[in-house]
């Protein structure tokens, strides 16, 4: 990011990342955010982080952005990533108080906020929840299907962060997706990294036979 505004003579009022990302499972280090940041407040520019995955960072400790301080920067955090509330709409800004107090104006005029239920929900989720055993479950969940989808010929890109997998394919992933969802009632998500064709797939399957119905219906 520092280097295309730089090439490109280029000085944006908002840069917006998203790490760990989504879709590409990706994560980022401290260094990585030491230089944008410093570029970010040199230039004046407010840095947003979306970072709805980051308690599913595996190759790199959970950091945030925030560990650069609080000036010119803001954090999106969610309860549908950490604590499985999907649909709740619930999440939290962290960051600059000016930003925040001035995004906090706007909203005031166009929602009316969320559900307090949910609210409580996830309140109780940050007091109570031990996020470590979600983390454990799905670096779990990923040697699982490591092995099996290695057992039956591909090859697997190892565990960054998110809770997706991605393997590698011989053929379009497009085109071979459609026959997977034709053909077995698998249905998988067909996806490109740097031009080479690979399939990513959520951990989120809950009972073991899942896991040996998926190995049944790709061997046959």
């Amino acid at each position: 990011m520092v280097e295309f505004c730089k090439s490109n003579d280029y000085i944006p009022k908002i840069i917006q990342i998203n790490y760990p990302n989504n879709p590409t499972g990706r994560s980022v280090n401290f260094n990585y955010y030491q230089k944008l940041v410093s570029f970010a407040r040199e230039n004046n520019i407010i840095v947003i982080n979306d970072a709805a995955y980051i308690d599913y960072t595996f190759r790199y400790y959970p950091i945030s952005i925030l560990s650069q301080g609080m000036d010119n920067l803001i954090e999106l955090y969610s309860a549908s990533k950490s604590f499985g509330l999907t649909g709740a709409r619930v999440g939290v800004i962290a960051g600059d108080k000016q930003i925040i107090s001035a995004l906090d104006m706007i909203r005031d005029q166009f929602d009316s906020g969320s559900s307090k239920i949910f609210l409580e929900f996830y309140k109780y989720f940050l007091l109570n929840k031990n996020i470590e055993e979600n983390r454990k479950k799905y670096r779990l969940r990923y040697f699982k299907m490591r092995n099996v989808l290695q057992k039956i010929g591909f090859e697997v890109q190892p565990l960054d962060s998110t809770f997706y997998v991605f393997f590698k394919i011989c053929e379009n992933s497009i085109n071979y997706a459609s026959d997977l969802r034709k053909n077995k009632n698998i249905l998988l998500i067909p996806y490109e990294i740097e031009g080479e064709n690979y399939i990513r797939m959520s951990l989120t399957y809950k009972e073991e036979n899942d896991l040996e119905l998926f190995e049944q219906r790709m061997s046959e």
